[in-house]
Order: C-alpha cells, then sequence, then structure tokens
C-alpha cells in the first residue's frame, strides 16, 4: 500500500524507481534452519500496542497455555531493554523465540523477528482501515496479508479481546504447538527477500 501512495505521489516523474520491499529486519533472516528438536516445550509471547489489559492478557496466556500445554515465556524486557546491555537482553530473548513452538503478539518488531527466526507468528490487532500512525494496527494485517499468513492474524473489536477472539486464537495456537512448520510458512517471506536483496544490489551498483 505504501508502495502504491508513493508511486502515486510520483506520477509524472521521469522513470521513479520505486519497488516494493521488507522491513530490513529481515535481513537479519536465518541462514541454517532450527531443527525439530530445538522447538518445543514453550511459547513466547509480548502484548503492548494495542491496548489488551493485563486482565485479558493474563486470560488469553493462561488459556492458550492449556490449550496447548505449553509452557508460556514473557518476552518482558522487549521495549525496555538496558541501552548498555542490549547485545545481552536482545540474543537472550532471540534464544527463547527461536526454541519456542510460537509466538504470539500485537507487537510489529516482536512479530517481524519471530518470522524471521521460522518461529510460527499470531498476530493480533485492532480492526483498522487505515494506518494513521507508526504504532498503527493496520499495518500489522497488512504485513500478514502481503506474506499470505493472514490465517494467523485475528483482528479484535473495540470492545477488547473477548472470549469470541479468543476462540480464534486458540485453534491457530494448538496447530502450532507440535512440530511446526515455520520455513514451509515463510516460503512468501524468503521470495520477497530475496527479491529486496536483489533490488538493493542493482541500486548501488546503479
Amino acid at each position: 500500500i505504501s508502495t502504491r501512495e508513493v508511486q502515486s505521489i510520483l506520477q509524472g516523474f521521469s522513470a521513479p524507481y520505486v519497488h516494493c520491499g521488507v522491513n530490513p529486519a529481515f535481513l537479519n533472516r536465518l541462514k541454517v534452519r532450527p531443527s525439530v528438536r530445538e522447538r518445543g516445550g514453550t511459547f513466547v509471547w509480548f502484548f503492548h500496542r494495542s491496548e489488551i489489559g493485563r486482565q485479558e492478557e493474563r486470560r488469553l496466556v493462561a488459556e492458550v497455555a492449556a490449550a496447548t500445554g505449553l509452557r508460556p515465556v514473557h518476552l518482558s524486557a522487549w521495549l525496555s531493554i538496558n541501552p548498555y546491555l542490549w547485545d545481552v537482553s536482545y540474543y537472550r530473548m532471540m534464544k527463547q523465540m527461536r526454541r519456542a513452538s510460537f509466538c504470539i503478539s500485537d507487537t510489529y518488531h516482536c512479530l517481524i523477528n519471530a518470522m524471521a527466526y521460522d518461529t510460527p507468528a499470531i498476530g493480533l490487532g485492532r480492526h483498522a482501515e487505515a494506518q494513521l500512525g507508526t504504532l498503527g494496527d493496520f499495518k500489522k494485517k497488512e504485513l500478514f496479508s502481503m506474506l499470505d499468513l493472514g490465517d494467523s492474524y485475528v483482528e479484535m473489536e473495540s470492545a477488547g479481546l473477548d472470549q469470541a477472539c479468543v476462540d480464534k486464537i486458540l485453534p491457530i495456537a494448538e496447530a502450532f504447538s507440535g512440530p511446526n512448520s515455520g520455513p514451509e510458512r515463510y516460503k512468501v517471506l524468503d521470495q520477497k527477500v530475496h527479491k529486496y536483496r536483489d533490488d538493493l544490489r542493482r541500486a548501488l551498483v546503479n
């Protein structure tokens, strides 16, 4: 959507070089995939961007844990990393994410990092028809859509994270609780990352 908007603004200019890329965090995508033995036993979670209440948060995590038999691991330092020890905190969370059966979050870059590590991602966000700020929910929905992952993105109505919404999340979590299909799910992502790298190389050469 952003690409189309920029292209429309630049209509009339001579041959604008505008292509759709991917979030640069995806360039950190793993070259060596985690084995099935490395995964299982836990799922990671972090909520912050979509105004999910603490009580709703606890209920969702408890129900997901009960449905899957997995131990929840809270990525509690995701937005509060000590700038002097960022590498230790970041790599610890990446290790937890890599070993988890799946990640469930309402936070854009938490979801992107899960995808970069082939960890199946379950995205949550409030219903939105447009992106009105850098922290809006619309871009999460579009991210999952452009990667053909719409089946693992759940929109919440303005009323909040009600039981109907939880009931949509549970079967997705159960499907990811066994030996996961992360690499299979992210074929479209791999294609887009490959194209983005090629576009960057051509831009730098030219």
